[in-house]
C-alpha cells in the first residue's frame, strides 16, 4: 500500500511539475485575477504589518490562511517594492512547495472513494483522474487558494463520512478531525462556514441514535466555531462588527445588482456596473465622513458597505436575482476547467470579465478559438467525461425511485448530494469551474457508481453488492 501511494504521489507530482515548468511558470501565468489579493497581504505579514494592504488598511475580504502560507517565502526576495513582478523568485519557490503539497490529492481521493463506495475499481479510477484532471492540476500551479485548500476539504470529507460509511471506534476523534480540517479550509476559503452548517444534515445519516446524533453534531459545530473564532474576534476588535468575511457584499454589488439594474433601466451592463460602483463609493465615503465626525476610531469595512446599494435591487426584483443566481450556479456546475487554458493561451488570464456566459465559454473552448491541438484534445476529453458523469448522476437520481437501487445506493447519493449542494449554491455571484473544485471528487464518484451499476446489469451481476467489486 505504501509503495502504491508513493507511485501515485510521484505520478501526480510529475504531471503538475511538468505543467508548471513548461507552461504555467512562463509569462506569469500563475498570476490570476485574485492573486494579488493574497500576495499583498503576504508581503505585509512578512514585514510585520499584519493582514493589511500597502496603505496600511486592514484586509477583510481575504482570509489569512493563504497569505500566511506565502509569507515565509517572501524571505527569498530582497526587493522592498510591493509590485508583484519584483518577487517572482519567492512566489515560484512557494509554488513548488504547493505543487508537492497538492500532489497528495490523488492519494486522498483513493481513500475517499474506497470509503464511500467500497470499490477498489472506483478508487483506482478516481486516483488516476486526480493525477491528470486539468482542474486539479492547474489549481496546484496557480497562486490561488483552490489547490492547497482542496487537501483540507478532502480530509474533512474523509473524517466526516467515516461516521456514515464505516464504524470507527472513536467517532469523536474523526469528528474533531473533520471540524479542524474544515476550519483550515475556511481559513483559506471562507465558504467553509456555510459548508459546516449544511454538513449538519449529514449527521442525520449516521447509524446511531437521535440523541447521539445531536451530541456529535454539537461537538462538531463547537470545535469548528472555536477554531475559526480568532478571525471573528480580530474583525470585531477592528470594526465593532461580527463577521468572518464580507465578500458577499462586494459580490452582490459587482455581479448581481448590475444585471438587475441593466434590465430594469434598459442600459448596457457595463454602465449599470459603473453606477453601482459609484454608489458604493459614495456610501463608503459617507461612512468615513460619519466616523470622522463622531470620532469613531474603528475601521470602515468597504466590502460590507457595498451591500447597501445592492440590496434594494435584489429585494425589489427577487425574481431577477434568483434567476441570475441559478444561472451562475449552473455555470459553476457545468463549466469546463479547460477554459482556463483558453485564457492562458490568449493572455487574458489576469482579469475577469464583468459577465460570462456558459455557452460562449464552451464554444470558445471546444471550437471557437484558435488553440493548439493538445489543449483542444484536453478540452474534448474533459467535455466527454463530464457528459458521461452527469448522465450518470441524473440517471442515478431517476433510479432512486426503484426500491432495489434506492436500497443499495441512497446512502451514497444523499450525503454526497448535500455536500455538493452546500458548495455549488454559494457560487451564484460569479460562476466558474474552479469554484466547484472541492466537490468535483463527489461528482466523479456519483457518476462512476451509476456506470458501475450499469456494468453489473449488463454482466448479469446486479445482485452483487457494490462493495464487493474488484476486491
Amino acid at each position: 500500500m505504501k509503495l502504491k501511494f508513493l507511485l501515485i504521489f510521484i505520478a501526480a507530482f510529475a504531471v503538475r511539475a511538468a505543467t508548471f515548468y513548461f507552461y504555467v511558470g512562463e509569462n506569469e501565468r500563475y498570476c490570476q485575477p485574485d492573486t494579488q489579493g493574497y500576495t499583498m497581504p503576504a508581503l505585509a505579514l512578512y514585514r510585520g504589518l499584519g493582514m493589511s494592504m500597502p496603505n496600511g488598511h486592514p484586509v477583510f475580504w481575504r482570509t489569512p490562511g493563504y497569505p500566511a502560507f506565502l509569507a515565509p517565502f517572501c524571505a527569498f526576495s530582497e526587493s522592498p517594492a510591493w509590485q508583484f513582478e519584483e518577487h517572482e523568485k519567492a512566489y515560484k519557490i512557494a509554488l513548488w512547495v504547493q505543487i508537492a503539497w497538492c500532489s497528495l490529492l490523488p492519494i486522498l481521493l483513493y481513500i475517499l472513494a474506497l470509503l464511500i463506495t467500497g470499490s477498489l475499481l472506483i478508487a483506482r479510477i478516481l486516483a488516476f483522474i486526480g493525477i491528470v484532471h486539468p482542474g486539479f492540476v492547474l489549481a496546484s500551479t496557480f497562486l490561488l487558494t483552490d489547490g492547497p485548500a482542496q487537501i483540507f476539504f478532502i480530509l474533512f470529507l474523509i473524517c466526516l463520512l467515516k461516521n456514515v460509511y464505516a464504524k470507527p471506534r472513536h467517532p469523536y476523534w474523526y469528528l474533531a478531525g473533520a471540524a479542524l480540517s474544515l476550519s483550515l479550509y475556511t481559513w483559506m476559503r471562507p465558504m467553509g462556514q456555510f459548508v459546516a452548517l449544511a454538513s449538519l444534515l449529514v449527521f442525520c445519516f449516521f447509524p446511531i441514535s437521535v440523541k447521539e446524533k445531536i451530541k456529535q453534531a454539537l461537538f462538531f459545530i463547537v470545535i469548528f466555531s472555536l477554531s475559526i473564532s480568532p478571525w471573528f474576534i480580530r474583525n470585531y476588535q477592528l470594526t465593532g462588527k461580527w463577521f468572518f468575511c464580507p465578500l458577499f457584499g462586494l459580490y452582490f454589488n459587482v455581479f448581481n445588482a448590475p444585471k438587475i439594474r441593466a434590465r430594469v433601466e434598459n442600459i448596457p451592463h457595463e454602465l449599470a456596473w459603473k453606477k453601482q460602483c459609484q454608489e458604493a463609493e459614495q456610501e463608503v465615503l459617507k461612512e468615513y465622513h460619519q466616523y470622522a465626525q463622531t470620532g469613531n476610531r474603528q475601521v470602515v469595512v468597504n466590502e460590507m458597505i457595498c451591500m447597501k446599494p445592492a440590496i434594494p435591487w435584489m429585494v425589489n426584483y427577487p425574481h431577477f436575482f434568483v434567476y441570475d443566481w441559478i444561472v451562475e450556479v449552473c455555470k459553476t456546475t457545468f463549466d469546463l476547467y479547460s477554459y482556463q487554458f483558453v485564457s492562458l493561451y490568449n493572455n487574458t488570464f489576469k482579469w475577469d470579465p464583468l459577465v460570462e456566459y456558459l455557452g460562449d465559454k464552451l464554444r470558445e473552448t471546444l471550437y471557437g478559438k484558435d488553440l493548439p491541438w493538445y489543449i483542444r484534445l484536453i478540452a474534448y476529453i474533459e467535455f466527454l467525461t463530464e457528459i458521461l458523469l452527469w448522465i450518470g448522476i441524473f440517471a442515478g437520481l431517476v433510479l432512486l425511485a426503484m426500491p432495489d437501487f434506492r436500497k443499495k445506493y441512497l446512502l451514497i447519493w444523499i450525503p454526497c448530494g448535500i455536500l455538493m449542494g452546500a458548495v455549488l449554491c454559494q457560487t451564484g455571484g460569479f460562476g466558474y469551474a474552479r469554484l466547484r473544485l472541492p466537490i468535483e471528487p463527489l461528482i466523479i464518484i456519483l457518476g462512476l457508481v451509476f456506470w458501475l451499476y450499469v456494468y453489473h446489469l449488463l454482466s448479469k451481476k446486479n445482485g452483487i453488492s457494490l462493495r464487493t467489486v474488484a476486491k
